[in-house]
C-alpha cells in the first residue's frame, strides 16, 4: 500500500531546508535523524528520499526556526534549475500554458505524492493535490510547491507575473498578510483547495528560451522516465483524510458526503476502510487532532478559531474532544509552545 513512508521524492526541499538551517547556525543533523533521514541521502542530487521523511523534516525545521511560512520562503529565490527535467521541459516549451501542462504531466518525476492539474476557467488555474499522502499532515511542502510554480512562471517568461490569487487549503492565521507581501498577490486560506490562479492571458505568454528541438528531447526523456515509474493503488485512507480536511470548516463531515466525492457508495467506502483496519470516525478524529495541534502550536490561532476550522459548532465540544485526545486543554498547546520558545531563548543567551 502506497503511503508517505514508501513514496519517494527528489529531496530538493530537504536540501534547501538543510542549507537554510545551517545558514542560521542551527545543526540540522538531529532533525534529520528524527525524520528518519541522513545527510548523505539529503546531499545526493540523484538519491530519492521518502516523502514522509521530507514532510517530517520540513515540519521540524519550521518549528525550530519558528517560521510557519518556511515552505513558501525556501523557494522564493531558489535556482529553478534544481528542478532537473521539470525545469528543462518547461523552459524549452513555447508558451507558459504549454510549460505548465508539461509540469503537471511530469510532476511525479520529482515527487510520487504530488499531482498538478491545469484548468482554464476565468483564468489559468494550477491546482495541486496529493495522492497517497494525507494533505492535513503537510503544511510546508505545499507552500513550497505553490511558490515554485510562481517563481518558475516568472523565470521562464521573463515577466513579473502576479497571480490573481493563491488559494491554500489550511489556515495561515496571522501569517496571511506577510505571505501576500512575499508573493505579491492575494492569498485565500482555508479555501479547501491548493491552487494558483493566473490571469487568463498568462497562458499565451511566450517562454523566452523556447526551443522546439530541445523540448522534443526533454519530452521524450520525461516520457521514458514516467513509463518506468511503478505506482501501486493509492490508499483509500489518504483520499478520505484529504476530503475530511477539505470539508471540516463546512461542518459537513459524514461518510455519505465523502463517499459521494469519491464516487463510491457509503457501504463500499466503509468496507474499504475496514479492509485497511480503520474507520471513518477514527479518521475524522485523527485529522482533527493533527490540525488542532498545528493551528494552536504553529499558527497560534485562538481556541475558538481552531474549533470553527475543525467543524465544531461549540467551543466547549472541541475543548472536550481535545482533552479526550491529549489529556489536556487546548490552551495548554499554546503554553507548551511558548515555554519551549522561552527555553530556546535562554539556551541562546
Amino acid at each position: 500500500m502506497d503511503d508517505a513512508r514508501s513514496m519517494r521524492c527528489a529531496g530538493l526541499l530537504s536540501r534547501l531546508a538543510y542549507n537554510h538551517l545551517r545558514s542560521r547556525h542551527i545543526d540540522p543533523l538531529p532533525l534529520l535523524e528524527k525524520s528518519g533521514l541522513n545527510v548523505g541521502a539529503v546531499s545526493a542530487l540523484d538519491a530519492p528520499i521518502p516523502v514522509g521523511g521530507q514532510i517530517k523534516f520540513l515540519k521540524l525545521a519550521a518549528e525550530t526556526l519558528e517560521d510557519p511560512l518556511l515552505g513558501f520562503r525556501l523557494v522564493c529565490k531558489f535556482d529553478a534549475r534544481q528542478l532537473g527535467w521539470l525545469y528543462y521541459v518547461s523552459t524549452s516549451a513555447d508558451t507558459l500554458g504549454d510549460a505548465l501542462s508539461r509540469l503537471a504531466r511530469y510532476s511525479h518525476l520529482n515527487n510520487d505524492g504530488v499531482q498538478l492539474a491545469i484548468e482554464r476557467r476565468k483564468g489559468l488555474h494550477v491546482r495541486i493535490t496529493y495522492s497517497g499522502i494525507p494533505r492535513h499532515a503537510d503544511f510546508y511542502q505545499i507552500g513550497a510547491f505553490s511558490t515554485a510554480v510562481i517563481v518558475l512562471a516568472r523565470h521562464i517568461t521573463g515577466l513579473s507575473l502576479a497571480p490573481v490569487a493563491v488559494r491554500v487549503a489550511h489556515s495561515l492565521g496571522r501569517n496571511r498578510r506577510e505571505l501576500e507581501k512575499m508573493l505579491g498577490c492575494s492569498i485565500v486560506d482555508t479555501a479547501g483547495v491548493d491552487e494558483i490562479q493566473f490571469p487568463a492571458d498568462a497562458s499565451d505568454a511566450k517562454v523566452v528560451s523556447s526551443d522546439a528541438f530541445l523540448h522534443r528531447l526533454c519530452v521524450d526523456a520525461c516520457e521514458e522516465a514516467l513509463s518506468r515509474l511503478r505506482r501501486g493503488r493509492p490508499s483509500v485512507i489518504s483520499a478520505v483524510e484529504n476530503l475530511i480536511a477539505e470539508l471540516l470548516p463546512n461542518g459537513k463531515i459524514t461518510h455519505n458526503a465523502v463517499a459521494e466525492k469519491l464516487g463510491m457508495s457509503p457501504r463500499s467506502l466503509l468496507r474499504h476502510l475496514a479492509a485497511e483496519r480503520s474507520s471513518f470516525s477514527a479518521l475524522v478524529g485523527g485529522v482533527r487532532l493533527a490540525l488542532a495541534k498545528q493551528y494552536l502550536e504553529a499558527n497560534r490561532l485562538s481556541v475558538s478559531e481552531t474549533a470553527w476550522l475543525l467543524g465544531y459548532a461549540e467551543v466547549s465540544t472541541f475543548t472536550r474532544a481535545f482533552r479526550r485526545w491529549t489529556g489536556s486543554l487546548p490552551s495548554a498547546a499554546r503554553k507548551k509552545r511558548m515555554s519551549g520558545r522561552a527555553a530556546r531563548v535562554r539556551e541562546a543567551v
